[in-house]
């Protein structure tokens, strides 16, 4: 028995004061104004179209479309085609939100199973669209796990507003919240705008809004990434500023008749943490001060290598980097050509930005599948791809598997060098709404530069 028990007007007729229309409803329904909408393909919203357009009522004004407290059973949500619908909260006697067009009522309870947590009038001869939960479930019998997936993705996301905006007054879960509409900031602004206090506090406050972030699929998800201040991962000459994101190389003032270490003016560090596994991960770092006689190089390597200690990343074992200068990559301290089509990329210097993409997905979907090299790492110069510096075929080739992990890696020589790393630009690739992670994507489909 239907327990929603309210009067509903009569089917719209020919002469409603809105023509019903295929076009439009399909239109209203690409708009994708509700977070159940943003998750379903456009195959789905044709199909409810013509679905939909035998369930149009045409509401009186202020008919009551919903109740809070109602039992959600038999389960259905309301599209608004025309007019407007008011959701209120009687006892507060506020209008929580008013859904015109293109919007739905009634989302919390499908997708969650709870009772109705507002009530809901129709305005301005608003003409509405019933919805069914077992309609949508028919209509994606690929995932029956669909709308349960939907209610922990929303309560990652009401959890990542409350986190974001500490002390704001929660949202109404009939209003609801979108993904798109929601993006985490950037790691300077984050630090800058926290409260005073232990700096690890912040970074694992920043690294919990990531996960609920990755966890809502919201627009770009952020790779954190920073300079380490463990000396374990960096030779003692490298300074890093406070926020982690800046690393500099400055003048040693050495007493005369010192040793100069074994590796000379040389000095390593490697990126916390180390690249993620079964992920696309980017990192880019910008070159902030340089000179024709420094040195930079930026790659990927095991972690075997012990900069702590003096030791170089490119010039041991199992490290691949990109050496600015003459835009070869290096390994094991001996230069090679790119490609075989390349030797060089582009030299890169002050003001440039050198990115890092490593590629660990064991099921491969971009185009490096197609070119049969697997796993891989390359890099760009200023957002243009410039070859690989490593890829599991070329392992393969050697009689070597692809490393257990990999550290996104840096090796500084000279004086008076500083680089930053670009926090908006580190990312996990091909996420919901990430334009420029699909770019780099996309170069990848083009195949390596075989000319400058």
């Amino acid at each position: 028995m239907d327990k929603f028990k309210i009067q509903l007007a009569p089917a719209v007729t020919t002469g409603a004061p809105c023509p019903m229309s295929h076009e439009r409803l399909l239109r209203l329904l690409r708009a994708r104004q509700s977070h159940l909408f943003q998750r379903v393909t456009d195959r789905f919203l044709r199909r409810l179209t013509e679905t939909c357009l035998r369930e149009a009522i045409e509401a009186k004004d202020q008919q009551k479309l919903m109740k809070e407290g109602d039992d959600p059973y038999p389960s259905y949500l309301w599209f608004v085609y025309d007019g407007k619908v008011e959701v209120k909260d009687m006892n507060a006697n506020v209008v929580l939100n008013t859904v015109k067009a293109g919007g739905v009522v009634g989302e919390y309870s499908v997708v969650t199973g709870k009772p109705r947590a507002a009530d809901a009038f129709a305005r301005d001869k608003a003409i509405v669209f019933k919805v069914s939960r077992d309609l949508i479930l028919s209509l994606t019998p690929e995932n029956q796990k669909f709308l349960e997936e939907l209610a922990q993705e929303r309560e990652a996301l009401f959890e990542y507003q409350d986190e974001l905006n500490p002390g704001r007054e929660p949202v109404h879960p009939e209003v609801g919240l979108l993904a798109t509409d929601m993006s985490l900031p950037s790691l300077e602004d984050f630090l800058r705008n926290k409260p005073s206090g232990v700096f690890a506090d912040n970074i694992a406050a920043y690294k919990r809004l990531q996960r609920l972030g990755a966890k809502a699929n919201i627009g770009v998800t952020p790779y954190f990434a920073c300079f380490p201040h463990d000396a374990v991962f960096r030779s003692p000459q490298i300074e890093i500023d406070p926020s982690g994101l800046v690393a500099a190389k400055n003048r040693q003032t050495l007493p005369l008749l010192t040793l100069v270490p074994q590796e000379g003016h040389w000095a390593s560090l490697f990126l916390h943490p180390r690249a993620q596994s079964h992920n696309m991960s980017y990192v880019e770092f910008l070159i902030e001060l340089s000179n024709p006689v420094c040195e930079l190089l930026f790659g990927v390597c095991d972690g075997s290598q012990d900069p702590a200690n003096g030791q170089v990343t490119f010039r041991k074992d199992n490290a691949w980097m990109y050496y600015c200068h003459t835009g070869r990559k290096y390994t094991k301290g001996f230069g090679f050509d790119l490609s075989k089509q390349l030797v060089a990329g582009r030299p890169a210097g002050q003001g440039d930005r050198i990115g890092i993409l490593v590629d660990q997905r064991q099921k491969q979907t971009s185009a490096l599948k197609n070119n049969g090299e697997g796993r891989c790492a390359a890099v760009y110069v200023n957002g243009q791809l410039q070859g690989l510096l490593l890829s599991e075929k070329e392992l393969n080739r050697e009689g070597k598997q692809w490393p257990g992990q990999l550290y996104f890696a840096m090796d500084m020589h000279g004086e008076n060098q500083r680089v930053a790393l670009q926090p908006e630009k580190c990312r996990l690739l091909g996420i919901v709404n990430d334009t420029e992670g699909l770019d780099l994507m996309r170069q990848h489909r083009t195949g390596l530069p075989t000319t400058m």
